[in-house]
């Protein structure tokens, strides 16, 4: 399912004729959890990276289909708490994100490949949820997540966000974006209960075109 989106997203700006001179780049940066992604890693960051390729449409505009992979690992506070009240050990959480996806972009000072820009981001994000619950001989682990062993959720779901950046030159840029979607994730107060709540990531990155 992931890869087929995923050409699918890249095939997408082959049916226009007016591209011309497209260049093949990379990005890499980091990237902070927000919304119920922070709350189930602990606000924790993560590296990003992936790569994109750029389609002047014009001077001023350009579509840009990228893709992105990140991982996010911490523990989830609320959990923590109802582990420790029962002297269980720490459960740990981890969120594998996979965009797949093209950004709009609209130059504000230059042109599309050079300068200051706006941009857009519409596409799908690919989640794998999981957390580790370590196993812990104790008669009243009733109340706890789960019993020991490894949960996840592997889902797939509309994304969308916008950003800016700076082309310094038609090589190398720096850009700030925000990607909001929507995640499934474990209900802290019961066994395996899903429940559903925004994800975001905020990224800076550096990119590269080549």
């Amino acid at each position: 399912m992931m890869m087929r989106s995923a050409a699918m997203v890249l095939a997408l700006p082959a049916l226009s004729m007016q591209a011309q001179g497209f260049t093949w780049g990379l990005q890499v940066g980091g990237s902070a959890s927000q919304g119920q992604l922070a709350t189930v890693v602990g606000s924790a960051k993560a590296p990003t990276f992936g790569a994109h390729l750029f389609i002047p449409m014009d001077e001023n505009q350009a579509i840009r289909p990228r893709i992105e992979l990140a991982k996010f690992s911490g523990s989830w506070d609320e959990l923590d708490a109802s582990n420790r009240s029962l002297g269980r050990p720490t459960a740990t959480t981890s969120v594998r994100t996979g965009f797949f996806g093209a950004d709009y972009l609209v130059a504000v000072s230059g042109d599309a490949k050079q300068g200051f820009y706006v941009l857009g981001t519409l596409g799908f994000q690919y989640t794998d949820y999981e957390v580790d619950q370590p196993h812990y001989n104790n008669p009243n682990l009733t109340a706890v997540i789960a019993p020991g062993g490894t949960y996840g959720i592997h889902q797939q779901s509309l994304a969308y966000g916008a950003g800016f950046g700076y082309q310094f030159t038609e090589t190398w840029g720096i850009e700030a974006r925000y990607v909001a979607s929507k995640m499934k994730y474990y209900a802290a107060n019961a066994a395996q209960s899903e429940a559903t709540g925004n994800y975001g990531v905020a990224s800076l990155e550096v990119t590269f075109r080549y």
